[in-house]
């Protein structure tokens, strides 16, 4: 990846004038797209294909306090991928560490709803570089703005089945990221991408930690954590007790106050549950919140009842079930919340199948529903008897009341 002095690394070469080189010609077909046609092997030659920039700058997608993403296109391979890098002012030791914990743990994990690295490397200017897979469509956090705003092309692509398919599809990828000992500790809308046919993708596993298993709670999520530990240069990455890493409108309470020794699978489980609440009810339940401290605070005291998520979906009409789920996913203490995301995964889809605990009107009457269903389901020659029994009495208990009346009016 060469650079000049005026677009950045990703930039075309300026190549000084007079005489021109055969590398400068191949940019310039490359660049002009008038790249002949080669007639054998050594016309192509000619052209020095080599000399020919990869990757292609298009437009910038983004960025954050350490790094930025842009769109480049491959001219190798012929696609638009994603390009990712350390800013040059934040090119610090432990950033390229970081940096490279990001590109491993990415790497460990292949599954749909998490994009995939093609490439890493460093360019001309120095930069540490990853290309990542173009995931084109929009994030959870525009879906829902679409639709707090009313949005009718939204509401009809998005109604409240396609929001559990979608929350469905996160908690799927993240068990598969926590059986593979990674927890991810930044989940929140603006990290989740929702494609053109549906497709759900988690990004930025950029402060994502590896699970250390078989070990006290103090020591897991520890300085000396393996994945720190496998970096070449040897030096570990410390995430020091009471260092805030995250968004705190979707931390955790262990998180928001800083006690990282204590993170495990619960931690990312409550920012889902804050997540699908949102996307369900279209408004964050500490959305009142302005400063980081307001934040903190509250998710370390403000519990989230199942009395006030009942009125979060009375408000939006939407399926009151899930309130106990919820209720449990965001409960202060860790140790009430579920113990696993295959836990978590298990309850909602005996929510969404309607066999879930009986705590309320709600779920009595989804549960029994559920029950008679399944009656009819097994027994659908003995249901269209009764059925047939209660037509035929129903009808011929209108005849008696008809001539019964008949009667009394004589």
């Amino acid at each position: 990846m060469a650079t000049d002095s005026t677009a950045g690394p990703l930039a075309p070469t300026v190549v000084p004038s007079a005489p021109p080189s055969r590398a400068e010609v191949g940019r310039t077909l490359a660049r002009s797209k008038v790249l002949p046609a080669a007639k054998s092997t050594r016309d192509l030659a000619a052209v020095d294909p080599a000399a020919i920039e990869r990757y292609q700058l298009v437009r910038p997608l983004g960025e954050g306090a350490m790094g930025e993403v842009v769109l480049v296109r491959d001219s190798d391979i012929g696609r638009r991928v994603a390009v990712k890098r350390i800013k040059a002012e934040r090119g610090d030791v432990d950033a390229v560490l970081r940096f490279a914990q990001e590109v491993r743990t990415i790497g460990e994990l292949e599954h749909p709803g998490i994009v995939p690295v093609h490439d890493v490397g460093v360019d001309d200017a120095g930069q540490h570089y990853l290309v990542m897979k173009y995931v084109e469509g929009e994030t959870l956090e525009e879906v829902i703005a679409t639709l707090r705003k009313g949005d009718p092309a939204s509401q009809a692509r998005f109604p409240f089945a396609a929001r559990i398919r979608i929350f469905s599809s996160l908690l799927q990828t993240i068990h598969y990221a926590h059986e593979r000992g990674i927890l991810h500790r930044d989940l929140k809308p603006s990290n989740v991408m929702i494609g053109p046919y549906g497709e759900v993708t988690i990004m930025d596993w950029g402060i994502a930690k590896r699970i250390v298993r078989g070990v006290p709670d103090a020591t897991r999520l520890g300085v000396a954590d393996t994945a720190d530990a496998e970096v070449p240069s040897g030096r570990l990455l410390a995430t020091a007790d009471g260092v805030i890493l995250g968004t705190p409108l979707y931390m955790s309470p262990e998180q928001a106050l800083g006690r990282v020794n204590e993170l495990d699978e619960r931690s990312d489980l409550y920012s889902l549950a804050l997540i699908f609440v949102e996307l369900m009810t279209l408004e964050h339940p500490y959305a009142d919140k302005r400063t980081t401290q307001e934040l903190v605070v509250a998710h370390a005291t403000q519990v989230i009842t199942k009395a006030e998520l009942d009125a979060r979906f009375q408000a939006v009409s939407g399926p009151l079930e899930f309130c106990p789920f919820l209720a449990r996913a965001l409960a202060k203490d860790r140790e009430r919340r579920f113990a696993s995301a295959a836990e978590m995964e298990l309850a909602f889809d005996r929510v969404q199948t309607c066999d879930m605990d009986v705590t309320c009107h709600i779920t009595l009457a989804k549960r029994t529903l559920r029950a008679l269903t399944n009656w009819l389901d097994a027994h659908p020659r003995l249901f269209t008897v009764i059925l047939l029994l209660a037509v035929v009495g129903a009808l011929t208990g209108g005849v008696f009341a008809v001539v019964a009346a008949a009667r009394t009016l004589r």
